[in-house]
């Protein structure tokens, strides 16, 4: 339900270049931070806490020649840091979900690069314990462009069925799962251009890979297959003439910009 709202909302901004784009979205999750934090927290505590901090670490440094002095401060400071933790976890528990839909939604998007054309990858399917013998009659359609280089491979004593295959030219395929026992087909994507586009290596059946992995609906339930998977390569952002795990700088990008709105809009964190 979430994928259409995403794409919607980040239409107008895929031909920016990914960096700015992170930044703008990073920008909306501070606000939103902030405002849950306002609501959902006890201000008043959370500064009274801060204060008690501040004040342990200025004993500490007004009578670093007294140990007695040094370790009640820092016993005073740990109780102090003890009641901050605890008044951020509210928050934290109202935020947490909706942060955990909105990083899966920008991973499809951020987190993979397209297969490189003449570069083979692994297609792996885990099946249902129950539908181990499908593994026998399970075949993949490929289409034009893409070479499926061997036969199906059982591993984990039939648990998973593997295919190596290897685009040819770039470009968006649809490649075929078929059980022949159920009479079923699973379609799976390829994805081999270059750029900024939405692409997922799962497709599965569990409640785990449809919260992090919502790009595809939920295999058929008729289906051998639970998942399958695709090993997309990571690459991560260019920053500064390096690269940087997209969610290393979506994190240090919104906290950055919470704290720096925090005192312009009244909230305490």
């Amino acid at each position: 339900m979430l994928t259409p709202v995403a794409d919607a909302v980040l239409a107008p901004l895929v031909s920016r270049a990914p960096l700015s784009t992170l930044g703008l979205v990073s920008a909306l999750t501070a606000l939103a931070m902030l405002a849950v934090v306002r609501r959902t927290s006890n201000q008043a505590a959370l500064a009274a806490a801060k204060r008690g901090i501040r004040a342990a670490l200025f004993e500490v440094r007004l009578f670093h020649d007294e140990p007695l002095g040094v370790w009640a401060a820092v016993g005073r400071m740990l109780r102090s840091n003890a009641a901050y933790l605890r008044h951020t976890l509210v928050p934290f528990l109202w935020m947490a979900l909706p942060l955990t839909l909105i990083v899966a939604q920008l991973q499809a998007l951020y987190g993979y690069d397209g297969l490189r054309p003449g570069t083979a990858v692994v297609l792996r399917a885990e099946l249902h314990a129950s539908r181990l013998a499908a593994a026998e009659h399970m075949t993949l359609v490929t289409p034009e462009g893409i070479d499926a280089e061997t036969a199906p491979v059982r591993l984990r004593d039939g648990r998973e069925v593997v295919w190596r295959v290897t685009p040819e030219r770039a470009g968006r395929f649809t490649l075929t799962l078929r059980d022949a026992d159920s009479g079923t087909d699973a379609a799976i994507t390829l994805d081999a251009t270059t750029g900024f586009a939405r692409r997922s290596p799962v497709r599965g059946t569990g409640w785990d890979d449809l919260l992090l992995y919502p790009s595809d609906p939920p295999l058929p339930a008729s289906h051998a297959a639970m998942r399958v998977s695709l090993a997309y390569p990571e690459p991560g952002l260019a920053v500064a003439g390096t690269r940087v795990p997209w969610l290393v700088a979506y994190v240090l990008v919104s906290m950055a910009l919470a704290f720096a709105l925090a005192r312009r809009v009244g909230v305490v964190l």
